[in-house]
């Protein structure tokens, strides 16, 4: 089996403002003493080399163009591509995983051999799929729907059928033998987890079913991140925890997250962060999810500096997709000026960051389709939107749930397996129409 890459070069993914990385890559383009390394990555568990394809190293010297298909022969693990002397396969420089597919990322990154060692210049990413029968990697489970904020943009305010409850105790040891063998579970929905009772004690349950390179993380708002239950989190097993911050100003902050105190939450997340580097630990992994407004457009940049002041590592920006794409403050020319002043901030806070697509892509995808989302009640659905839909009271579908079969026979259902064929190929079934995930979500 084989599977094309098309235009995945760092000079040609993503040109800044400044055509730097454009014109740089012409100058370059047959240079002896350049090369480009591709490095593909499974989304699930990222971090671990254990959990890395490989990499491929191409000499520019060898490209005819900027403009090169590369394929993938996924049983050989080679990398062909036309060059002006013919067809090359190039094997991997470090081989890893075999015989698993899924939902990657390709990182194409820009070298100069002259250096000792090699120095990379620039690096662009992009989202891909590996195959077309997916297993089950990650879970979604919320498992509670109650929050105490009132955020202006959340799902919530609009879901006049929604449940404010936690799981029961009869849906918890199904919802943790679901667990079994996933590589990532995330506690989190349109509730806040931290007001789960003793959920640093779920968090060690889940932690002791994933294998070994397994992650375990949640979501939170931060305002409830205080005495005995940090050193709990920190002890429990956690390997990472987003907090959710929509400004970096009280002023925007508070306007969006209604109900919480942004000075607070600001010392919540810096002495956690303290009381963990003081132990000289770096799980879990503190990052920030910031969901783009017109209210908080500004306030992009100023936040990665923020982040860095909190102690954080990476920040992820996301679009409010409930909201109308076409909006002025929104549009690509403003977010792309942001964003990449925003890179340049992070870089030289040695912070990583995420951005969504500044244009809706010509081709909507989905990248949910090795996960699935296990709502308090047992219930399984393929996706956070389905699942939402669901807590609204609104007709949504589901495919079991796991009080009544455990989760190996549903996923490997009939009509749950036609969905996820159907969603691959882009065949979106009628349940997935006006999904804005399909065109915004950040992998």
């Amino acid at each position: 089996m084989k599977q094309r890459f098309d235009v995945l070069f760092p000079f040609h993914l993503e040109t800044r403002a400044t055509g730097t990385i454009h014109s740089v890559a012409k100058a370059l383009r047959r240079s002896p003493h350049h090369f480009l390394r591709l490095d593909l990555f499974p989304v699930a568990a990222p971090s671990h080399k254990q959990r890395h394809y490989g990499w491929w190293d191409l000499p520019l010297s060898e490209l005819p163009s900027e403009d090169v298909s590369l394929v993938l022969d996924l049983e050989r693990w080679l990398l062909e591509y036309e060059s002006p002397h013919g067809t090359r396969a190039v094997p991997m420089g470090w081989a890893g995983l075999r015989g698993e597919y899924g939902y990657c990322m390709l990182h194409a990154s820009l070298w100069d051999s002259r250096a000792r060692p090699p120095r990379m210049l620039e690096l662009r990413s992009s989202a891909h799929v590996l195959g077309r029968v997916l297993p089950l990697k990650a879970l979604n489970i919320p498992v509670t729907e109650r929050c105490n904020l009132e955020c202006s943009m959340c799902h919530r305010r609009a879901s006049l059928g929604r449940l404010d409850n936690d799981a029961d105790k009869s849906v918890v040891d199904p919802l943790l033998n679901a667990c079994e063998g996933v590589r990532s579970v995330l506690l989190q929905g349109l509730g806040e987890p931290l007001l789960f009772p003793a959920i640093h004690e779920l968090v060690a349950a889940v932690r002791r079913r994933l294998p070994v390179h397994g992650e375990v993380g949640l979501t939170t708002n931060a305002t409830l991140l205080e005495g005995a239950l940090v050193e709990n989190l920190l002890t429990s097993g956690l390997d990472f925890l987003y907090f959710s911050v929509d400004g970096a100003s009280k002023a925007t902050y508070e306007r969006i997250r209604v109900g919480a105190d942004f000075d607070r939450v600001c010392d919540n997340i810096a002495a956690a962060t303290r009381l963990l580097r003081g132990r000289g630990r770096n799980r879990p992994r503190f990052m920030a999810n910031f969901v783009v407004q017109e209210s908080n457009v500004d306030e992009i940049v100023p936040f990665v500096g923020l982040a860095k002041t909190l102690g954080l590592e990476a920040v992820t920006f996301s679009r409010c997709l409930d909201r109308i794409d076409d909006r002025p403050g929104l549009g690509p020319d403003v977010l792309e000026r942001a964003y990449a002043e925003a890179r340049v901030v992070a870089d030289r806070a040695g912070l990583v960051i995420f951005t969504p697509p500044t244009v809706r892509p010509a081709e909507e995808r989905c990248f949910f389709m090795e996960k699935a989302v296990l709502l308090a009640s047992g219930e399984v659905f393929p996706c956070h939107t389905l699942a939402n839909r669901r807590c609204a009271g609104q007709p949504a579908q589901g495919f079991g749930n796991v009080r009544e079969e455990t989760l190996g026979s549903i996923w490997e259902r009939s009509d749950f397996r036609s969905f996820r064929d159907r969603v691959l190929a882009g065949d979106f079934p009628e349940s997935c129409s006006g999904c804005p995930s399909k065109a915004w979500h950040v992998m």
